[in-house]
């Protein structure tokens, strides 16, 4: 029987005025898949998920909707 887990993965990159800099995305998804494999786990997909969020107390009062929300997440098996 398999085990998984999920890993919520934001890339990041510095931005400026001109241009975003930083380490390339593709570079920091091998990097988290390589640390994950060093703990033992096995890459087994890239997801983008969704999340509905309804607002607070304060920010329905002033007419705030639930939004849809978007997460990255990788996930790992062993």
């Amino acid at each position: 029987m398999k085990t998984y887990k999920v890993v919520q993965f934001t890339p990041k990159l510095a931005g400026g005025v001109f241009s975003n800099t930083g380490e390339p995305i593709g570079t920091q998804v091998e990097n988290a898949i390589r640390e994950q494999a060093a703990a033992g786990w096995e890459f087994v997909s890239y997801q983008t998920v969704h999340a509905l969020v309804n607002p607070g107390c304060l920010a329905s009062l002033l007419g705030r909707k639930a939004e849809v929300v978007y997460y990255d997440v990788m996930i790992f098996s062993k």
